[in-house]
């Protein structure tokens, strides 16, 4: 997996073609991500973007699925394991396909050839998120009210363990301490992941399909679970994600939520 700049710096040096014979002949193998690929949609130089874009998303490159489909998947398996209760009667998956392909083959044709659309849309589904803002003015909370527990932000180890109870949990929606005992200390990244995906499923739930608005963690997430009933009781959901889940089963969960602390 390549870095944005270099894939950006690349673009200016070297044909897709050339460089694709001359990690074959070193034996590597190209994978990128859709959400680099969003990344490289934000460069301002549009005549450099649609360059980088181009070589981003040439034919030899393996496109990985979706970040959201995989911490779904994830996800899905832990609350099998957990909340059966969560689960669908009957997984609604005839759309996941479709979903699936377009994170892993018409989202980077449509990049290449209708750059400004796919760009378009991207903004439109972030303009006025207040989800987006809401979760990030939480995470800062949590961040800052840790803040006082002596260890270095770039210490990635204590990082993972650093912690907070819900007496110091800065968040002000009561419903967020709803389960979890005071006195209790939450590894800050369990709050983290916690608050990401209340938000995220209570907008997705909400007025996002009111709207029309972008679906997509209910999208990948919603084909096996059903979100309504996960969110019906807050305190067996904030039990789930503070106290319950198991950190090896939901790794994307736990390097996300630490890197965040940092």
């Amino acid at each position: 997996m390549l870095d944005t700049n270099l894939w950006s710096y690349l673009a200016t040096e070297t044909a897709a073609d050339k460089l694709d014979a001359t990690l074959a002949k070193a034996g590597h193998k190209v994978v990128v991500p859709p959400l680099m690929l969003r990344e490289v949609l934000d460069t301002p130089d549009a005549a450099k973007r649609d360059a980088t874009v181009r070589l981003m998303c040439h034919r030899a490159w393996k496109k990985l699925p979706s970040e959201i489909d995989l911490e779904a998947e994830q996800l899905t398996t832990e609350i099998r394991r957990l909340r059966p209760e969560w689960l669908r009667a009957i997984p609604k998956t005839d759309r996941l396909h479709s979903f699936r392909d377009y994170w892993s083959k018409v989202y980077w044709r449509e990049a290449v050839q209708k750059t400004n659309e796919v760009i378009a849309r991207k903004n439109a589904s972030e303009l006025g998120d207040k989800t987006a803002a809401e979760i990030a003015r939480v995470q800062a909370a949590n961040k800052a009210a840790n803040a006082s527990w002596p260890f270095a932000p770039v210490d990635f180890r204590v990082a993972a363990l650093s912690a907070v109870t819900a007496e110091d949990h800065p968040n002000p929606d009561p419903g967020a301490k709803l389960g979890w005992p005071p006195d209790t200390p939450v590894l800050l990244w369990r709050v983290n992941t916690r608050d990401v995906w209340w938000y995220q499923l209570i907008r997705e739930t909400g007025v996002a399909i009111m709207r029309g608005e972008d679906t997509t963690v209910t999208d990948f997430l919603g084909a096996y679970v059903d979100v309504r009933a996960m969110v019906s009781d807050r305190a067996s959901f904030n039990r789930f994600f503070l106290f319950e889940m198991q950190p090896w089963r939901v790794s994307r969960q736990w390097w996300r939520g630490t890197l965040e602390i940092l």
